[in-house]
């Protein structure tokens, strides 16, 4: 069995700060990051490219998706700004050889 390359994760709270600096809560257009999202940051967000760009909409010239919440049957606007493309790490694991 294949495990499931997914592209795109949410950014990190550093990746936010340094991005739009201590007020990145509230700085993406018409959406703010709330406290409760918090268990969002850095994840892998679990659908593929091509889902993701089926399902973007547009809501007060931003563009954005819907994710479920954890447990309820509700669901997160996610701004494409609150997103991030993974790129895969193929970096070979070094060796500590002792002599």
């Amino acid at each position: 069995m294949s495990k499931i390359y997914y592209p795109y994760r949410i950014k990190t709270e550093e990746e936010f700060i340094k991005e739009y600096g201590e007020k990145w809560r509230v700085c993406c257009d018409e959406f703010s990051f709330i406290n409760d999202m918090d268990y969002l940051l850095g994840k892998t967000i679990e659908l593929s490219e091509e889902k993701i760009n089926s399902s973007i909409k547009t809501l007060y010239n931003t563009k954005y998706f819907t994710i479920l919440k954890s447990d309820v049957h509700e669901y997160w606007f996610i701004s494409m700004k609150y997103i991030i493309k993974k790129i895969p790490n193929y970096k070979p694991k070094k060796f500590i050889r002792e002599i």
